[in-house]
This record gives structure tokens, sequence and C-alpha cells, in this order.
């Protein structure tokens, strides 16, 4: 009855709250009891009081782009919460609040995160048909890789934890592109590979 409760109250840790604004628990419903009518409600709630893309947290753009990716992920199974036409727009919203903010500090600061920001922007256009936030990803994730990756696949910042997340990401970026027969599946297989 308080959905909204969930974003609006305080977490000793920034992850959790980010992890709410993420969905990331959504990639668990499945086979949980979880059912879709409480995502429908989260997502409810989120919208009501995050709807327009802004500078918080919540707008974060690593925060947007799994945000997207897991409600995209669940369409897959479940459909699109409802109103169907009101989230896709929303998600349409998400791809350029990506763009708009994407998180390059130059080749020191940048990290792992802009790689991600070209996933969500790769998935968003695919799932929704937006060509420029297809070939904006697209090509994020193919000059990240050169970036961020050894030439043995191994991730140049040392971290074991952000090797698995990569790891995923560009193995869900190639996914994609071999679902929409696209013609960088090969160039993303072999990132993934490596």
């Amino acid at each position: 009855g308080d959905e909204g409760g969930v974003f609006t109250r305080h977490y000793d840790d920034i992850e959790t709250l980010l992890a709410l604004h993420r969905f990331a628990w959504v990639p668990l419903v499945e086979g949980s009891g979880v059912t879709a009518s409480w995502v429908q409600a989260l997502w409810d709630a989120w919208r009501d009081a995050y709807g327009v893309p802004d500078n918080s947290w919540a707008w974060h753009p690593y925060t947007a782009a799994e945000r997207a990716i897991n409600i995209l992920d669940l369409a897959e199974a479940k459909g699109l919460p409802e109103p169907v036409e009101e989230t896709m727009a929303l998600l349409a919203a998400h791809a350029g609040a990506i763009f708009k903010n994407l998180e390059y500090f130059g080749d020191h600061d940048t990290s792992n995160h802009l790689a991600n920001n070209g996933r969500g922007l790769y998935r968003l256009g695919l799932a929704l048909g937006i060509d420029w936030a297809a070939d904006a990803g697209v090509k994020i994730l193919e000059q990240e890789a050169k970036r961020i990756l050894m030439p043995s696949g191994v991730l140049r910042e040392g971290s074991s934890h952000y090797h698995l997340l990569i790891a995923r990401n560009y193995a869900d970026a190639w996914l994609a592109a071999h679902t929409h027969g696209r013609p960088e599946e090969d160039s993303l297989r072999a990132i993934t590979a490596r």
C-alpha cells in the first residue's frame, strides 16, 4: 500500500537505493513467487515520482541503463508494465537521458560505466527501434572494449568483480545483436569471447 515509500526512505548504503532505482531485483522475480503485479505496483510508484528525466540518482546514466535493461528483460517473459505505450515512451526517454549524460571523464577516470551506458543505448535502440541509440551504443561498446580490456580480454581495472560485470554486459549485447540479426554480432561475440 505504500510502494512509493520504498524509493523515499533512507538507506545506510546508497547502493541499496540505486539497486531499487535500477529495478535490479526484477531478474530475481522469475520463480520467486513475486508476481508481475508487484513489479507493476513499483513501476507505477517509480514512474509517478521519477518519470521525468532529471539530474537525480534515479536518472544517473548507469542507473537508467540498468533499469531500462531490467524492464526490457522482464518484458520478454511477462510483457511491459502497463500502460504499455506510456512505458515505451518512458523507456525511449531513457535513451536520451543516458546519451545526454554519458559517463566519459577522460581516459583515466572513466572506468567501466561508459561501456554500460553504451549497452543501455544499444539494448534500448534495438528493442524500441531507435536507430541512433543502437548505433551510438554499439560504437561505444566497441571503442570502450579497446580502452578497458587488455588484449587478453582481462579488464584493465584489475577487479574480478567488475570483470564479471563487463563480461556479462558484453555477452548481453552480443546476444541482443544475435537476436536482432545485427551486423555487429561478430565483433561483439569476439569481444565477449576474449
